[in-house]
C-alpha cells in the first residue's frame, strides 16, 4: 500500500509539474548556441522602426572574426539558406558551402548572427552577418572565391543592391572601389581584389549634407 500511495504521489507531482511548466517553455520560444547564447522571441520588437541601411551599420558593428563558436544544427541550415539564397541573388556559382561557425549578438532591439564558411570545392572561405528577423545578409566577403574575376563588377553591385532592396542614389568607382550613397544618405562600399578573388561589401556611418 504504501509502495503505491508513493508512486502514485511521484506521478501526479510529475504530472502537475510538465502542465505548468510546458506552455511556458513553449512560448518562449528561444534559440540556443552552442555556448548557451539565448533570445528570447517575445521580447523582440519584429517590427522594428530601425532601417535597413541602419540596421547594416549596426551589422558592421558587429562584424568581428573573434570569439565565434558552433551553433546549432537547426541554426546552420538556416544560415546556409541565406547564404545560397545571397548567391542565387547575385548570380554567382554556388560552390559547396559549410558554415563553421557562428555568433548571436544582441543590438537594441535586433538579433545578428556572425557567421564564418568555408568551401569544400576550392579555397574559398568567407565572413557575413544576417538580420535574424529578415535572414538577409547585411555584411558579406569572400577570399578566393575564383568566379569574381569573371563577373562584371557593376552588375554584382546592382544586383546585391536589389538583393537588399536599396535604392542608390549616386554610384561612385574608384579602380575596384564602388561608393554606394543611397537616397538615405547611407554610405556602402563594395570592394573587389582580383588577386586574391577578393569580394566585401560593407556600410558605414551616414554622411552628413554640406
Amino acid at each position: 500500500m504504501n509502495k503505491n500511495y508513493i508512486f502514485f504521489f511521484i506521478a501526479f507531482t510529475s504530472l502537475v509539474l510538465l502542465l505548468f511548466f510546458s506552455p511556458k517553455l513553449i512560448e518562449e520560444k528561444v534559440y540556443h548556441s552552442s555556448e548557451m547564447v539565448t533570445v528570447n522571441r517575445n521580447k523582440l520588437n519584429t517590427e522594428s522602426s530601425i532601417s535597413l541601411p541602419e540596421r547594416m551599420i549596426l551589422a558592421n558593428e558587429q562584424w568581428s572574426g573573434q570569439n565565434r563558436t558552433y551553433v546549432d544544427e537547426d541554426r546552420v541550415k538556416v544560415l546556409k539558406k541565406s547564404l545560397e539564397e545571397l548567391f542565387q541573388a547575385l548570380n554567382l556559382p554556388l560552390e559547396k558551402f559549410i558554415i563553421t561557425n557562428g555568433k548571436a549578438e544582441l543590438v537594441e532591439d535586433l538579433v545578428f548572427w556572425n557567421t564564418h564558411f568555408v568551401s569544400t570545392q576550392s579555397d574559398a572561405y568567407g565572413d557575413f552577418v544576417v538580420d535574424d528577423s529578415t535572414s538577409q545578409i547585411l555584411q558579406f566577403s569572400i577570399f578566393y572565391y575564383d568566379p569574381i574575376k569573371k563577373v562584371s563588377k557593376k552588375e554584382l553591385v546592382t544586383n546585391y543592391l536589389g538583393y537588399l532592396g536599396l535604392k542608390e542614389e549616386k554610384i561612385k568607382q574608384d579602380n575596384d572601389i564602388f561608393e554606394v550613397q543611397l537616397k538615405t544618405g547611407e554610405m556602402i562600399n563594395f570592394m573587389f581584389d582580383e588577386r586574391d578573388s577578393y569580394f566585401n561589401m560593407q556600410a558605414y556611418v551616414k554622411v552628413t549634407s554640406p
